[in-house]
């Protein structure tokens, strides 16, 4: 049992340092820097499933939002610490939608339906 549990953790560990790797050359990207000699900088989301999964996301086809949880603790300041310079990083990726606008890919009954829904929205905000 414990070493699946030490197996788990590792599996978990790799992808997200597979998802910080994502991260990093895609806020590289927005700044420029590091780039290679075509000017892009490559992306790898095949080095883990959860990065694999989150492609479509992290490229721009949907909305994004991270959310870091922190300790005050002094014990763990360098955890606490390294999470926010994580999601500072996250930060600093702007997304693009690359698809166009969602609503011209719905059909007639769909747009009317989506319609409602937003006035409804609306309705009930008030």
């Amino acid at each position: 049992n414990r070493g699946q549990r030490l197996r788990e953790g590792a599996n978990i560990n790799k992808s997200l340092l597979a998802l910080a790797n994502c991260i990093n050359a895609l806020s590289s990207r927005q700044s420029g820097s590091n780039s290679n000699k075509r000017g892009a900088i490559r992306v790898k989301y095949r080095d883990s499933k959860l990065t694999h999964l989150l492609k479509s996301s992290l490229e721009g086809n949907c909305k994004v939002a991270m959310i870091t949880a922190i300790n005050p603790a002094s014990n763990v300041y360098e955890e606490s610490h390294n999470s926010l310079k994580y999601a500072d990083r996250a930060k600093q990726i702007k997304i693009e939608m690359k698809n166009g606008n969602p609503r011209g890919q719905l059909d007639d009954n769909e747009d009317d339906r989506l319609l409602v829904l937003e006035a409804e929205n609306k309705e009930l905000r008030k």
